[in-house]
């Protein structure tokens, strides 16, 4: 996943940072008794029609001081995305603005509910409620929160590492771990004894490079590699360059290359899954887009386009490969059906947020996800109904542990879920420039 795009479209995490300018008043005509002259008067504005439109209202009405109108946008955008955090917390506020405390005391009630932690000590809004009694059982309830959930232990570390780990794969007939390079633009291998080398050489021409699969039987490891500003080398002449890429799983070098059909945009291959008959399903993070790779294709082809999708994330299949899964960092989950292409979204069940998915892996029923869009990040196990229009049940298998913060992606080993932690991407969103050098973890996780 491209982290620092990711996050700012992100509710869940990011504030009203940017707001527009409040949409100009509609003119009045003027009072005459002798006929008016028609005039060209702009559009009005269209009415929203999804959450992000609402929450820009909101965004809007809260730099103009109306906080009414504040309200009223912070409820539309709540109606369309209940799971919210980053909404629920704007409404506590806007009702504190309004003096309206017991609302805003129950808004808060129910984003506790969400098990987040979010800045109760920030900003002004809720200020009116610090000094009211209730808030210091609102304070407790959220600090529970933070308090470690699950297990989860160390498996290997990457010492003195500059660059980003993000996605991971493990070789069942060798029991090494390769692992992916966003900034250095390269693939690791971790032995059995613990040795990390590099398993692309130097002069291997990959992009960024985010998910890895591999290929056992057909001697293959495929890689989603994509142009971004973390990437060692980035210019930019190359935004919008992404290559589906597979090498040799024995040595590392470059088979063959599948690039985006150049189209002026900007894109990222994030996640993709394989079809039993070598169809590949690619996401893509910066363009509402899924790609697509048939067997005895030479570039990826677009299978689906949606301004639905916002910030694509990971991507499986369900009900005998018949229909896609997809998460949505600020949209939660949708299934996809592969003949019609109709895209259904997911609620989330009472008490439970699907804002901040990124990578999955589905087996049968149940879905196991990084959380990372939501503080303290986490993996969850959610398991759908028998027709895979809802989740039944959602488990939080670990979150708040030491160094589990930074989650990447993950994949399964015997039951056992390898998760990459403190993967290296907050370390570049906080550097100015080059970020010291850091230690990445590998960190298991029991699945069941």
């Amino acid at each position: 996943m491209t982290r620092a795009l990711a996050v700012l479209l992100l509710l869940v995490v990011a504030g009203c940072a940017t707001r527009p300018p409040p949409a100009p008043a509609k003119p009045k005509p003027p009072v005459a008794t002798t006929p008016i002259v028609p005039v060209d008067l702009p559009p009005p504005p269209p009415a929203p029609n999804s959450h992000l439109d609402f929450r820009r209202e909101a965004a809007a009405a809260h730099d103009r001081h109306d906080y009414p109108a504040y309200l009223a946008a912070t409820q539309g955008a709540l109606r369309l995305r209940p799971d919210s955090p980053r909404y629920l917390y704007d409404l506590a506020g806007a009702y504190a603005l309004m003096g309206r405390t017991a609302e805003a005391f129950d808004a808060l009630r129910r984003l506790i509910a969400l098990g987040v932690v979010m800045p109760l000590e920030e900003g002004t809004d809720l200020a009116p409620l610090r000094k009211l009694p209730p808030f210091k059982g609102i304070r407790v309830s959220m600090h529970k929160n933070s308090r470690p959930r699950g297990a989860a232990g160390p498996l290997f570390d990457l010492n003195d590492r500059t660059g980003i780990i993000e996605g991971i794969a493990y070789r069942t007939t060798t029991q090494d771990y390769l692992l992916s390079d966003v900034h250095e633009h390269c693939i690791w291998r971790s032995l059995p004894d613990g040795t990390i080398k590099r398993f692309t050489a130097p002069d291997t021409q990959l992009l960024g490079v985010f998910k890895l699969l591999a290929d056992e039987p057909h001697g293959l490891l495929w890689a989603s590699t994509s142009a971004r500003p973390e990437m060692e080398g980035y210019t930019a002449e190359l935004k919008g360059r992404s290559e589906l890429v597979s090498l040799q799983l024995a040595s590392g070098k470059v088979i063959r290359r599948y690039p985006l059909p150049v189209d002026g945009r900007d894109h990222c291959l994030g996640d993709f899954i394989a079809a039993p008959d070598g169809t590949i399903y690619v996401t893509d993070s910066v363009a509402p887009i899924i790609w697509r790779l048939s067997p005895g294709q030479a570039q990826l082809e677009k299978f689906i386009e949606s301004n639905d999708f916002k910030s694509l994330q990971g991507i499986g299949f369900l009900a005998n490969r018949t229909k896609l899964v997809v998460t949505d960092y600020p949209n939660g989950i949708s299934v996809i059906d592969l003949k019609s292409k109709q895209i259904t979204p997911v609620p989330p069940p009472p008490r439970t947020t699907f804002l901040g998915l990124d990578g999955f892996m589905v087996e049968g029923d149940t879905l196991f996800a990084v959380q990372n869009g939501v503080n303290p990040e986490r993996i969850v196990r959610l398991k759908f109904a028998p027709t895979f229009d809802r989740v039944l049940k959602t488990d939080v298998l670990a979150s708040g542990q030491e160094n589990f913060a930074d989650l990447a992606q993950f994949t399964m080993v015997d039951g056992w879920i390898m998760v990459v932690t403190r993967s290296g991407w907050a370390d570049f969103e906080d550097a100015q420039g080059q970020p010291a050098k850091h230690a990445i973890h590998v960190m298991t996780v029991n699945a069941h």
